[in-house]
């Protein structure tokens, strides 16, 4: 046990109603189980941080552990981390070591015990509402999975996590450590063995890849999903050597293709087609994100782009939730940039065909958040076995809806995909897009409709409102919409 370096107030444990910290018996360490049943939107653990510091180097790391409670010293050295001598220790403290050494001249911290903290801080690290970093004690055991069943949040210097749907008693409680929701399955492994130096082994990774699904090469119609075989996502996650963790990802042995439709199955080699093309295509959407400002034309161009993508790959590949959010970046950006242009030169622009109407950009800029909303709940649905991946799909049709104006394709959403369709029983809300939900529907109402954006925030207001908990005028705002639109006579 290391000496107390310093002395502040007691943080104290925080009092976990229906939960347990337990030993995962695996390299995971230690876990956290549920002992009771939670519902989706219940608070499932609130936490005092405890040690914050403000995001702008290890100094502030040290000075908060040094100026810390021995207790809290201790919990926190305690926190997951790999042994000095292990190989993903070495790759974590490469850059490290030398930003310590620098910062250990104004803190009296030991070397060892600083290279432990700055290993501590890399693996278990959460971000405050504030930017500042924070440590917890029991929140740092909530363990990593690309199908969570919490949120995570913040209120001041307190974490919590919220459950997105149903835990029952016996369930070990998880959070995305990375955003998941728009990757495949290699970019999610890829990014967790980057910033957290291991690889993601959970239910999602280890069964078929419902994000990148490709054209079979076999059949006409037929959506062909990616799988590797078991053993090698477990192999490849507890090697001990990250290089070789790398190498064995990116090589994907044994991967396979198998058609939803004639069941012919095939290797990464006889897809190199489909593989090639989708690689364009990626590239494609880096190029165009990359631009920093939005300047007009980019979005007629962006939506030309999106429908070339919904002739190219099936519904559910991730791309098309990725062309969603850009169009509605660049249709959001040009209404801002319309509003601010001198009187008369945003009405030359939409004569001349250069520039869409504000109120139809504000539309566009919507109806994109509500679609890329859309793809996540059905991303989320299919590994949650609420709905079966789509088999077959036709490419004209999906490029013909995408054609259509904005409020036709709202009202498809709002009376066809969210009511009134065996779809409708197997979408949730997914706690990712409460932001986008946020954003659509003030797009809605400054485009004039608070009747479609009623029923965008009905869906999404327990999401909404645990994200928007410090923000009081915006959640005024939204409930002014609700009280002045009853369900009754909303879309949905």
């Amino acid at each position: 046990m290391q000496p107390c370096l310093g002395a502040g107030a007691p943080r104290g444990l925080p009092v976990m109603d229906g939960l347990r910290v337990v030993e995962s018996g695996s390299a995971l360490g230690r876990v956290v189980v549920a002992t009771r049943g939670f519902e989706a939107g219940e608070v499932v653990l609130a936490e005092r941080a405890a040690l914050v510091w403000v995001n702008e180097g290890v100094g502030g790391l040290l000075w908060a552990f040094s100026r810390a409670e021995c207790d809290t010293q201790e919990a926190v050295l305690e926190m997951f981390h790999p042994a000095l001598d292990s190989e993903a220790a070495s790759a974590a403290l490469n850059t490290g070591d030398q930003l310590l050494l620098r910062a250990l001249h104004e803190v009296q911290v030991p070397f060892e015990v600083a290279q432990r903290l700055w290993l501590v801080a890399n693996f278990n690290c959460h971000e405050l509402e504030s930017k500042d970093s924070a440590l917890f004690v029991i929140g740092s055991k909530v363990e990593h999975s690309c199908l969570p069943n919490t949120s995570y949040g913040s209120r001041a210097d307190q974490l919590i996590y919220t459950a997105v749907r149903p835990i029952a008693a016996g369930d070990r409680i998880s959070f995305a450590y990375v955003p998941t929701s728009q990757q495949d399955t290699q970019e999610r492994r890829e990014l967790l063995h980057t910033t957290r130096l291991f690889l993601c082994a959970c239910e999602r990774c280890e069964g078929p890849d419902v994000s990148r699904p490709l054209p079979c090469p076999a059949c006409s119609d037929g959506v062909t999903l990616r799988t590797l075989p078991a053993e090698s996502i477990r192999s490849s996650a507890t090697g001990d050597s990250p290089a070789l963790q790398m190498a064995q990802l990116k090589k994907g042995a044994g991967a396979t293709w198998t058609c939803l439709s004639c069941s012919a199955c095939a290797t990464d080699a006889e897809m190199s087609a489909a593989i090639e093309k989708e690689a364009e295509l990626v590239a494609d959407l880096k190029q165009r994100t990359l631009v920093p400002d939005v300047s007009p034309g980019m979005l007629c161009a962006a939506q030309r782009q999106q429908v070339l993508l919904h002739l190219a790959l099936p519904p559910m590949h991730h791309l098309h939730a990725r062309f969603s959010e850009l169009v509605s970046k660049f249709a959001a950006s040009e209404a801002d940039l319309a509003k601010d242009m001198p009187p008369g030169v945003a009405e030359a622009m939409v004569r001349a065909g250069t520039m869409l109407p504000v109120q139809q950009l504000q539309w566009e800029a919507a109806v994109s958040a509500v679609e890329l909303i859309v793809w996540r709940e059905r991303s989320q649905a299919v590994p949650l076995g609420r709905m079966q991946p789509q088999a077959t799909w036709q490419p004209g049709g999906a490029a013909t809806q995408l054609e259509l104006p904005p409020q036709a394709r709202l009202a498809h959403i709002l009376d066809s995909v969210w009511s009134g369709s065996d779809e409708a029983a197997a979408l949730q809300p997914c706690w990712d897009s409460a932001w986008d939900a946020v954003h659509a529907g003030v797009d809605l109402v400054d485009a004039g409709s608070a009747a479609d954006a009623a029923p965008v925030f009905r869906r999404y207001r327990d999401a909404m409102f645990s994200q928007l908990s410090n923000d009081g005028t915006l959640r005024r705002f939204i409930q002014g919409v609700l009280d002045s639109v009853p369900p009754t006579e909303s879309r949905n």
